[in-house]
């Protein structure tokens, strides 16, 4: 008998409503109507765990309901009609013997994919997800085909260890310590990502030993300072504003490209970065009305309060004369 198995969450503790029961035929089963919206369960009166799940598109999944360890889960066994009915009581009376001898037999199925699955089967899948969350997923990209691929790509998950994981991370770190902090969180990540679909039980990549990393402490003197602007102020415009920008206030590339007229306070010399450009997604409240009026000589000022930064005359100077480029983006680019 093929059977196909997915597991999902532990059912969620809301008012029960009434189980619909019937003795289930094959052509009960194909003759089952559709719900308007959502899903509904019929369970078999022959094998009472085992359930005909019918959702609104017309789907028809066997799905057995049992307790594991004081916890109601479903565990689904696949599609009707692939999987006949026959079958499907033949699976869900083996899951119930197991149950009955103090087996887990979700965590025996996830063992199982575990074992089948490759990290490299994992990849398009976590992929996918960084590219949802994560604006900086080429960098996890880049670690992954590197580093991490030639290393564990060709593994079962159920076959990486924690010692896997920390013998690359090592090995990385005798060069590039940096990099190899980042490939452990890299790691943890990817393996949570794994832990929180079902395809694995635990992450071997939890809390890795990893290097310690410094500071930098370096900053830009008076002289200095001033032997960078002079060619920046040569720079043709925008991009000259562009580059004393970044200078002065510490922000990212990103935010101050996408800085638009509407995102500044012009009267109170304040520019905040809104949430959809932040890094956090949050847009902060100011923290402050008294912006600071000097810094640098004449340069460019700027004091970052959470996304909030007060800018001073000579910043301003350079948003008035950018005003006349245009309205939305502060560099008349659209």
């Amino acid at each position: 008998m093929s059977t196909v198995l997915s597991l999902t969450n532990p059912l969620s503790r809301s008012k029960p409503t009434p189980a619909t029961r019937l003795t289930l035929t094959e052509l009960r089963i194909a003759n089952l109507p559709s719900p308007h919206a959502g899903v509904v369960y019929i369970y078999d009166t022959v094998t009472p765990s085992l359930s005909i799940r019918v959702t609104s598109a017309g789907g028809r999944s066997f799905v057995v309901v049992k307790k594991i360890n004081g916890k109601a889960q479903r565990i689904t066994l696949g599609r009707f009609p692939g999987l006949r009915l026959d079958d499907a009581r033949q699976a869900a009376r083996t899951i119930a013997g197991e149950i009955a001898k103090g087996e887990d037999p979700v965590a025996l199925r996830r063992a199982a994919r575990a074992r089948k699955t490759k990290l490299s089967d994992l990849w398009p899948a976590y992929l996918s997800h960084l590219k949802q969350r994560n604006r900086t997923w080429r960098r996890d990209e880049k670690r992954w085909e590197t580093e991490v691929r030639p290393a564990l790509g060709n593994k079962a998950l159920a076959e990486i260890t924690r010692s896997d994981c920390q013998a690359l991370v090592d090995r990385i770190g005798t060069a590039h310590p940096i990099a190899a902090n980042r490939v452990a969180s890299f790691l943890s990540a990817l393996f949570n990502f794994a832990v929180r679909s079902d395809r694995l039980a635990a992450n071997p990549a939890r809390s890795l030993i990893r290097y310690q990393e410094t500071s930098r402490s370096r900053v830009l003197k008076s002289d200095e300072l001033k032997d960078l602007i002079s060619p920046i102020e040569i720079e043709g415009e925008p991009w000259a504003s562009v580059l004393l920008m970044l200078l002065f206030t510490g922000a990212r590339r990103g935010s101050v490209l996408s800085m638009r007229w509407e995102d500044i306070d012009l009267g109170a010399a304040i520019w905040t970065i809104p949430a959809r450009i932040a890094k956090t997604k949050r847009r902060p409240p100011y923290h402050s009305q008294n912006p600071p009026s000097s810094c640098f000589g004449n340069g460019l000022r700027a004091l970052l309060v959470s996304h909030g930064f007060f800018l001073a005359r000579s910043g301003m100077a350079i948003l008035w004369a950018c005003q006349r480029r245009g309205r939305g983006c502060w560099l008349g680019l659209e």
